[in-house]
């Protein structure tokens, strides 16, 4: 969801919001785009330097939801794979890691392979 507004004001929209009885509920919901089998994965040095990126002091210090918002604004050019997902998350502030791996899944080449790779046998 985007640009969520009740009656004209903004809000953010969170696991305790309660949708009102009455009034204008209004929201952008955009369902991101499965990889199509004719794309290919992305390279390893792309996801490392993603990685990089998400790791930078720059990047660790945005607070709330930016860092997921910023990956949400381009996770539909992304084609990866399952260790590149790994990757991705393991560089991510635990309360980042949930809602990326929600983005992120869609865009696995080797879907059956993520569950293995991101949540291992201890």
């Amino acid at each position: 969801l985007r640009s969520e507004v009740v009656d004209g004001k903004p809000f953010r929209w969170t696991p305790s919001f309660v949708i009102p009885v009455d009034g204008l509920l209004q929201f952008y919901y955009v369902s991101p785009r499965r990889a199509s089998k004719a794309e290919k994965a992305m390279g390893t040095l792309g996801i490392q330097h993603l990685c990089a990126l998400y790791a930078s002091p720059a990047v660790q210090v945005l607070g709330g939801t930016m860092r997921v918002d910023a990956l949400r604004r381009y996770v539909w050019r992304l084609t990866l794979t399952s260790e590149h997902v790994g990757m991705i998350l393991r560089v991510l502030p635990s309360q980042d890691r949930r809602p990326a791996y929600v983005l992120l899944q869609s865009r696995v080449k080797d879907l059956k392979n993520l569950h293995a790779v991101v949540f291992p046998p201890p």
